[in-house]
């Protein structure tokens, strides 16, 4: 159970107070959560009539604001505007989600990336674009990485700016190229290569837009 009240037990001899506390490992999913507690009062060992509270939440997950480089322990969502400071790893089993209308803005530094060895959901929407780009004021072609996947990959309705590789697939193991990237609706914007070292055997690139690509727009052929 996710409620926890403490304490939970003893006799009461004349007043207290309960620490209602949510632990929100436990909580199922994002969203609308509830629950009850039951008070059944005893006075000289008789019963008396139980009292029922309600407990009430909505439990939003989103992470926003400074992000330092780690590996992801669980799922994690983010949102709204986001500092990343460090590499980013998602790995196996784990899921990393951006929600549309996410402004990333990458800390300049030639080895920050996000690497998914898990799977990652960026879908933006046509009227809420997710960005991810350097934060420096004169922004190049390499200010940072870029996302290098060698794990499930969903991404849509984005602006990927400023990365060395803006999607690599160039660690994808021969025994797992199965894999089925989906990239769609999105402007790989001022970067070396736009999508390098495809090794996947069901990818899926539709509607997909280069602007100041250097060398390769899909490590096939020099962009315009």
């Amino acid at each position: 159970a996710y409620i926890i009240v403490s304490p939970n037990n003893g006799i009461i001899s004349d007043s207290t107070k309960l620490n209602i506390l949510i632990n929100t490992d436990l909580i199922p999913h994002e969203g609308s959560f509830g629950g009850n507690i039951t008070i059944t009062p005893k006075v000289n060992g008789l019963a008396g009539t139980p009292k029922v509270i309600d407990i009430k939440g909505i439990y939003d997950n989103t992470i926003t604001g400074n992000i330092e480089g780690h590996t992801l322990l669980k799922d994690e969502i983010w949102g709204g505007n986001i500092s990343l400071l460090g590499i980013v790893n998602v790995p196996i089993g784990k899921t990393l989600t951006i929600k549309p209308g996410t402004k990333i803005t990458i800390a300049k530094k030639q080895s920050t990336l996000i690497n998914v060895e898990g799977t990652l959901i960026a879908n933006g929407d046509i009227n809420n674009l997710i960005e991810i780009k350097s934060d420096a004021t004169e922004p190049s072609n390499f200010d940072w990485s870029g996302i290098r996947s060698s794990g499930n990959l969903e991404i849509s309705y984005a602006v990927i700016k400023n990365a060395q590789n803006g999607v690599s697939f160039g660690n994808v193991p021969n025994s797992n190229n199965n894999l089925q990237p989906k990239v769609h609706h999105v402007l790989f914007d001022n970067s070396l290569i736009a999508i390098d070292d495809l090794k996947t055997s069901g990818a899926r690139f539709y509607n997909l837009s280069f602007r100041n690509i250097y060398y390769f727009c899909l490590s096939i052929g020099k962009c315009p």
